[in-house]
């Protein structure tokens, strides 16, 4: 129950009208009021390219206007849908957002929200339903309808014609989430783009989670051929982050903020795009097995028929499977249609129609040019394939063994299986740096040895780390191995090498590039240059670093170097992923003797390294950059 506040005589600015009871007749009248009068505040918040800083549009963000007994916008629209009368606020509110937008002469796309239900209930083909779309508004084609979240589902059929009448009157289509709760939405409407929560956004620069959640998502856009949208970007490093994922667009209070007369983005921003190297973490953090989880794992067997089969028995067959999404259609073993669950119902479910089409053959129904996948292909590569099709294969496709008819495959099933796979990932990434830890490194290199497939192995330590991170305490210790890691992610070529954190000052590269000798050495320069500003300036320039040591004696350290120990690793002759880490292990110590930013390059194979010993590893080759 709403109760009245006693305060001191209110100015204009503060009177409020004060409610005995929530929902009752003054709340309605209030409401109608506000939507006759169009008594609302509109505030544009800016949505830009991520990696330009180009403005694709402004959200209009609606709040109560002058006067009303609504402090904010969560009320006012609370107290909509307690009344009824939510379809008539939000028309409301899109009517002023689209006069305000054009008396402003904003460029760009206008994203209004909607929640599902007042689409429905709006008169889609009357004067008062959309109005914002009629002509000499707004052009069409730079209106982008918001599907909000909300706690029940419209009618899809519904929903689904009130879509297509928008899509017709040139408006795209987004969704706005809480969450992913409507994910259900993706495969329905095919959205031009897809809002991502603050709740995935917030903090996603240290959070393994939800960096690998946005990750998955971002895959799943892509099938889809949706972009995404970055809500609540209220940080740099967050910023940095979703550049680093490949996010499309963002908005938020650190690009700029909602105002009545929009602001443009932040000069920060500028500059952040033009220092280059966006992302203060890995580009690539994917456990490797996942490329040998195939489509094997998402196939659906399902009968199939002949193009011949009168269409009454495909009736049947859909009725009495209410889960069956498609029929494939082959002939002697080998598939040569799709018959769509929903595309086939939509043409022939009405009751005239299924009298006249029962006795036809289905063949005229079907997609003569389905999507056939190879069962044997990984997840990973199918979702890249169904990314280079076009979006009617993303509902169902078909599997084949050999070219002969396999099953089906669901489109949802397998950006279920991407996100399964993304967040197993996770849990094996060191917390500091969010690299790939010790489980996939060595499933990594035991799938390169079992396909015989040659490659160069790298182990890179900190020297003098410990003698640093008593120096200078923890906080900059971690720095230091973020510094490590970013230096190193970026010598590595994303489509073929690999980078790991064993833990602490090690890390793991797996080279399959076959410039890796002169990628170690300019990660060596990097290192030596950036990890200066990591000192201070009177240990830089004395070129070492004062401590105690247990009696607190004074005690001086080198100054904190990168050695690098290179194995290249023929298959023949590494018997496992075991012998691989013995092997890199010595060349990381032959490259922690040389001093200073080194690479060490191991040239015997193990039978050599087993006759001689280390004195011997002058057989080897070295390259050290001294000092720093």
């Amino acid at each position: 129950m709403r109760t009245e506040a006693r305060a001191a005589t209110p100015t204009v600015a503060t009177a409020r009208i004060a409610f005995p009871e929530e929902g009752g007749e003054r709340e309605a009248e209030a409401l109608e009021a506000i939507c006759k009068q169009s008594n609302i505040e509109i505030r544009f918040q800016p949505v830009i390219r991520m990696t330009t800083g180009e403005i694709l549009g402004y959200e209009a963000k609606p709040h109560p206007g002058h006067g009303v007994p609504f402090s904010n916008a969560k009320e006012l629209f609370a107290a909509a849908s307690r009344n009824g009368s939510l379809a008539a606020l939000e028309l409301a509110c899109c009517a002023k957002a689209v006069a305000r937008f054009v008396k402003l002469g904003l460029q760009g796309k206008l994203l209004l929200g909607m929640s599902p239900s007042s689409i429905v209930e709006a008169d889609l083909y009357g004067d008062s339903g959309f109005e914002f779309l009629r002509p000499g508004a707004l052009e069409p084609g730079r209106v982008v309808v918001q599907l909000a979240e909300q706690q029940s589902k419209p009618n899809l059929e519904q929903l689904c014609e009130a879509v297509m009448l928008l899509r017709s009157r040139g408006a795209e289509i987004a969704i706005s989430d809480e969450g992913f709760t409507s994910i259900w939405l993706w495969g329905d409407f095919r959205p031009e783009l897809v809002k991502v929560s603050v709740h995935f956004v917030k903090d996603v620069h240290r959070n393994a989670i939800r960096f690998q959640f946005l990750k998955a998502i971002q895959q799943i856009a892509d099938v889809c051929g949706s972009r995404l949208v970055a809500e609540g970007i209220n940080d740099k490093s967050d910023y940095a982050a979703l550049l680093d994922i490949g996010i499309a667009f963002g908005q938020g209070s650190f690009i700029a903020r909602a105002a009545p007369v929009p602001v443009p983005p932040k000069r920060e921003i500028a500059d952040l795009i033009r220092s280059g190297g966006f992302s203060s973490l890995p580009q690539a953090l994917q456990l490797p097995t996942t490329s040998r989880v195939t489509g094997e794992k998402i196939l659906v067997r399902v009968p199939a028929v002949v193009p011949g089969t009168p269409c009454e028995k495909i009736f049947d067959a859909f009725d009495t499977a209410p889960e069956l999404q498609a029929l494939p259609v082959v002939v002697e073993g080998r598939p040569v249609g799709l018959i769509s669950r929903n595309s086939f119902l939509r043409q022939c479910s009405k009751p005239d129609n299924r009298e006249l089409f029962g006795r036809l053959p289905c063949e005229r129904f079907m997609n003569t040019q389905p999507l056939l996948v190879e069962k044997r292909l990984s997840i990973h590569e199918i979702s890249a394939l169904l990314i280079r099709e076009e979006l009617r294969h993303v509902e169902c496709f078909i599997f084949t063994d050999q070219g002969a008819y396999a099953g089906i495959g669901m489109g949802r099933d397998l950006i279920r299986e991407i996100t399964l796979l993304q967040l197993e990932a996770a849990r094996y990434a060191n917390p500091l740096t969010l690299l790939p830890g010790n489980v996939p490194i060595d499933e990594h290199i035991a799938a390169l040895l079992e396909a015989k497939t040659p490659f160069v192995v790298a182990y890179c330590d900190i020297n003098h780390f410990k003698a640093f991170n008593d120096a200078y305490g923890y906080r900059r210790g971690d720095e230091m191995i973020r510094l490590a890691a970013r230096t190193l992610s970026a010598a590595c070529d994303g489509k073929q090498d690999f980078i790991g954190h064993i833990g602490g000052d090690d890390f793991l590269l797996v080279f399959r590039s076959d410039d890796w000798k002169s990628r170690c050495e300019r990660a060596l320069a990097t290192f030596a240059r950036q990890s200066q500003s990591l000192f201070d300036q009177a240990d830089w320039i004395r070129g070492t670093l004062k401590g105690e040591d247990r009696s607190g004696r004074p005690l001086y350290s080198p100054l904190t170097t990168l050695a690098i120990g290179a194995v290249p690793v023929d298959p023949e002759t590494y018997g496992s992923h075991l012998r691989v880490a013995e092997a890199a292990t010595e060349a990381k110590k032959q490259a922690k003797r040389m001093g200073g930013n080194a690479l060490f390059v191991e040239r015997r194979t193990p039978t050599m390294r087993t006759r001689s010993g280390p004195e011997d590893a002058a057989s080897a080759s070295g390259q050290a950059l001294h000092g720093q």
